[in-house]
């Protein structure tokens, strides 16, 4: 399945256009420029995904750590693991994406592909990602099975699943070789911190139009107020209100290219206590006024 951009949902996860879709797979395109703010906020799914760059440079982040791709590289993100990506300054940025359910690699349900070569690999926690350098002759055969998976998705000639499901089988046997030592290290145990960030995510994302306060963000969680600004900084390295005002103000370019409601409703709309004050952040995030983004991305949508 084919789609031209990425959607994530309220509850943080990415919108698959494959649920419940007999062959869960899609293949997308992805432009961070043109996306509100310029790139694509943290989100996490329970497929895992491979990322090729066309073209341009790419920093991807997750609770672990911070990674560089340039043309050429590729990646492995985990299942359900928190990331963010951002094009670097440069040539404009251009990635090819798949998201995938692991099923279509292992089959049925205890199989001994999903038992020896699927559960290992995604119940890795030492393993957020993988990266693939197009300069390593062995990553490289990685990279060449990414690419000829994306490339019959995108024709969708008769038999194109079939192939697809090879490819990236062949792809997922060298991720396990790639992956040697860390398959078998000393297990990290899951990380309630992790848990904790996503309920408090979901919880903002669900009453971002609302005033919150810290206690309130925290007794999502579960947790007390001091907590919960330890856990977003250890693992998104931001505040809780730093991540509700991002969050309002992607909602509210939502609404600026997608209806016609005027200025100061999208304003209270997003939780902004003043149309001024939503002014002045939206300026200072974008670079321009809530009126000058709904012309120049109303212009560019027409084209």
């Amino acid at each position: 399945m084919l789609i031209d951009k990425l959607e994530v949902k309220e509850t943080g996860e990415e919108i698959l256009a494959h649920k419940d879709h007999p062959f869960p797979h899609t293949s997308f395109y992805v432009e961070p420029e043109m996306y509100p703010g310029g790139f694509i906020p943290w989100h996490w799914h329970s497929d895992v995904e491979v990322m090729y760059v066309v073209q341009g440079r790419m920093e991807l982040r997750t609770n672990m750590g911070e990674y560089s791709l340039s043309a050429g590289d590729a990646v492995y993100i985990n299942s359900n693991v928190l990331h963010f990506q951002k094009p670097c300054a440069g040539i404009k940025a251009i990635t090819l994406n798949q998201v995938f359910d692991v099923s279509l690699i292992s089959g049925r349900h205890n199989s001994i592909f999903e038992q020896k070569y699927v559960e290992p690999l995604l119940n890795c926690r030492e393993m957020d990602v993988m990266l693939f350098r197009q300069s390593d002759v062995r990553q490289r055969k990685i990279i060449d099975l990414i690419k000829l998976a994306q490339d019959v998705s995108d024709e969708q000639a008769y038999g194109y699943e079939m192939l697809v499901r090879n490819y990236l089988s062949s792809m997922w046997l060298l991720l396990n070789q790639e992956a040697g030592d860390r398959l078998t290290a000393k297990k990290i145990t899951k990380s309630e911190g992790e848990e904790r960030l996503k309920r408090m995510m979901r919880y903002i994302q669900t009453h971002y139009m609302d005033k919150l306060l810290l206690k309130d963000i925290a007794y999502a969680a579960n947790i007390s107020q001091r907590e919960a600004l330890r856990t977003f900084r250890n693992h998104l390295n931001l505040t809780p209100f730093a991540f509700l005002m991002e969050y309002r103000l992607r909602m509210a370019t939502v609404q600026l290219t997608d209806t016609t409601a005027p200025v100061s409703q999208i304003a209270y709309d997003c939780g902004f206590s003043s149309p001024s004050y939503f002014g002045k952040e939206f300026r200072a995030a974008m670079g321009c006024t809530p009126s000058e983004y709904r012309i120049a991305h109303r212009l560019s949508k027409s084209e």
